[in-house]
Parts: structure tokens; sequence; C-alpha cells
């Protein structure tokens, strides 16, 4: 289930070691972070082998003092370089914050299947909460509240105007030397995470701002004060698809042919066309060209 590793020793031998088994339990992918003259320096890679990681690491352990890296498990969505840890939360001209997670599911719904809890929770909390303040990373009250709203999972924020990683939960980890690693079961034999392959796309207990996705809460499919459990690939009425605005709709369909969901689409245009014709009855046939009726049988 993934491991984080705050390296502020990169030369140590017992270092590599660590990261070639952290890559047989986690290799399906590879990212890290730092930050370079109060720039964020971030890189990651869908690994084939360790020495995808050993060489992204060594270019890059000569720039810096210290670094975190991420071994990825995939639990929720696809193992795609967009899943990939870190995730940018904030960027401006002066200040960047980088995330990565570790941990068995964020709380916050996942709008499809293709995209991880981990970037939901950049994209509809952590990305609106920065963009607000900036600076609230360093509030301890904050810091708290977000340990015990995440439980037991871990985060690793970098601040690279303080040059500063914040570690969510650090106790929940443990040191080795002056590393720290996000959890101590890395190193045992693999099990099956199936099971979170199970959760409703659409979970309703947690009210976060969607509007980046362009989702109405009064009419879309995404209700999030509603006290049902939705799911997101249910298709929406015709009467629902008319209060839609375009990027609605291309979301929409964005997410049924990606969840390979296309017949939805067809059933919702004939519901449309029925409903059409019903109003303004119509009765609307085939149309020919020319050519085409020349080839009709009488």
């Amino acid at each position: 289930m993934c491991l984080i590793i705050v390296a502020n020793d990169l030369k140590t031998d017992q270092l590599i070691k660590d990261m070639e088994i952290a890559y047989k339990r986690n290799s399906d992918g590879f990212g890290l972070m730092y930050a370079k003259n109060n720039k964020l320096i971030i890189d990651k890679v869908i690994p084939k082998n360790f020495n995808d990681c050993l060489n992204l690491f060594n270019l890059h352990k000569s720039e810096t003092n210290k670094m975190s890296l991420h071994f990825r498990f995939t639990t929720e969505g696809v193992s795609t370089l967009e899943n990939c840890h870190p995730f940018i939360s904030f960027e401006n001209d002066n200040k960047s914050i980088a995330m990565m997670h570790n941990g068995a599911r964020l709380p916050i719904p996942l709008l499809n299947k293709k995209n991880s809890d981990t970037y939901f929770f950049n994209e509809n909390y952590l990305k609106p909460l920065f963009k607000n303040n900036k600076n609230i990373l360093h509030s301890k009250y904050f810091i708290e509240q977000l340990e015990a709203h995440i439980e037991s999972d871990k985060l690793v924020f970098l601040d690279t105007k303080a040059n500063q990683f914040f570690i969510i939960n650090k106790n929940e980890g443990n040191f080795v030397g002056k590393n720290w690693y996000s959890n101590s079961y890395w190193k045992d034999t693999p099990i099956s995470y199936s099971n979170f392959n199970n959760y409703n796309y659409i979970n309703d207990d947690y009210d976060y701002d969607l509007e980046s996705y362009n989702y109405k809460k009064s009419n879309s499919m995404v209700s999030i004060n509603s006290q049902k459990q939705y799911d997101l690939y249910e298709p929406l009425s015709a009467i629902e698809v008319l209060n839609l605005d375009l990027p609605d709709i291309d979301m929409m369909i964005d997410d049924y042919i990606s969840s390979d969901q296309q017949e939805l689409v067809s059933e919702l245009i004939f519901e449309l066309c029925e409903k059409l014709k019903a109003k303004n009855n119509l009765s609307i046939k085939p149309v020919l060209t020319e050519e085409k009726k020349g080839d009709l049988k009488i």
C-alpha cells in the first residue's frame, strides 16, 4: 500500500537497499520531490524495473540534500503518470506546495474509475484549501485537524518557500537513522488490496468543492448533500441532461467513455430523441440520398 521515504540522508547505502525492496512491493509508480532555489522539482516514472527508479534518483540526488520518494501500489484508479505521486497542490511565482500520500483510502468522493483517491483529494480539497490560505501548513491547529480527518493515512507536503517537508501523522511512520518511512510493512510479503475497489464512486459523506469539475450540485449526477449513494455510471434522465451546460455534458460523456460505458450515451440520445418526437408529434424517418433510394427494392 505504497511507501513514502523522506530522505534527509541521501548518501547512506541502506537507502538504496531499502528502495530496491520497496520497489518489489510497490512497483506501480515512482516519484520524487525536493526544492531547489525555492523552486519545486518533481519527477516521476512508471518503472519497468528497479533501475528506472534508481536512475531517476541518481539523476537528482546531487541537486539537494533532502528529498521525498514515493513508491506506489495501486489501490484506486489506474497505474498512470497522472496518478503517480507527487501531486502539485499549489503553485505561483513565489511558492509551490506538492504532496504525497500513503494509506488505504482518503476520505473523498471518487468521480470516476480512472483517477485515484489521492488525485481527487488533491483536486477537490487541497487545491481550494491552499488557494484560500497558502500558509495553512504552518498552523498547528490545521495539522491536528487534518491528521484526525485522514485517520491513519499519511501525507507529506513540500513547501518550497520554506524548503520544508510537513509530515501528517508522522508518528504512524518510523525513522531509520535520519530517514522517515511512512510504514513498516513495506518489507513484508505483498497482500491483495482488491477490496479497495469495492467503494461506491460517489460517497456523499464528504462535502468538498467539486466546482473545478464543472459539476453543478443542484442538477448534476453528483449531489453531495443528498443522503443517497449514487452510482456515477447510472445514466441521467433526459430531463436532468437538459439542465446541464456544455462542460457538464463533456465531462459526463468523457466519464462514460473512459469507463467503457458508451452504451449509456446511446441510450440517453435515444431517450432525448423519443421525447423530442413526442413533444412535437413527429414521425422521423431515415433521410435517404438519391443514390441510396436507387438501391431500395420495392
